[in-house]
């Protein structure tokens, strides 16, 4: 379904947008970096690859670290050789909860949506969450359930 569509069939009340601005979370910060002296940015800047593949994945950064496969994302950690890939494998060997896919404190927008929701649901208010992929629906839709709230998922699937 479209937004357009949801509009349609619901009456909602009207609409209150307000542009927030989410800090990225060390994790973001570190891997945004090394992505932005990698090779296939390089190769992109000097327009040996396309531009827009470099954009995607920086875009996927800003949304969530677990958006970024390794297959795409391997970069040295330290600089001695270590990949995202090795890394990645040594924390979930870990059993840390963070380590789990999605996990919503490795992402900004993420911890912004969770004080939203919680201020929200003590207003008694209903939310509407709107995602470009359902990649990010996927790792929102495992927070709800985390925190227990009733919800309503709608991907066009």
């Amino acid at each position: 379904r479209m937004k357009v569509d949801v509009q349609r069939s619901l009456q909602l009340p009207g609409k209150n947008e307000q542009v927030l601005f989410c800090k990225l979370t060390t994790e973001q910060i570190e891997q945004y970096k090394k992505y932005l002296k990698s090779d296939e940015v390089e190769a992109a800047m000097s327009g040996r690859q396309q531009i827009f593949a470099c954009l995607t994945i920086l875009r996927k950064l800003c949304n969530h670290p677990d958006l970024v496969t390794p297959e795409f994302f391997r970069l040295d950690l330290d600089g001695g050789g270590g990949s995202m890939l090795a890394h990645r494998s040594t924390i979930l060997q870990s059993g840390d909860a963070s380590s789990d896919y999605g996990y919503w404190k490795r992402s900004g927008k993420m911890i912004v949506v969770d004080s939203l929701l919680k201020m929200w649901k003590k207003q008694n208010h209903k939310a509407l969450l709107f995602t470009q992929t359902r990649q990010v629906l996927n790792i929102v839709e495992k927070f709800i359930q985390s925190l227990g709230y009733n919800y309503l998922r709608m991907d066009g699937a």
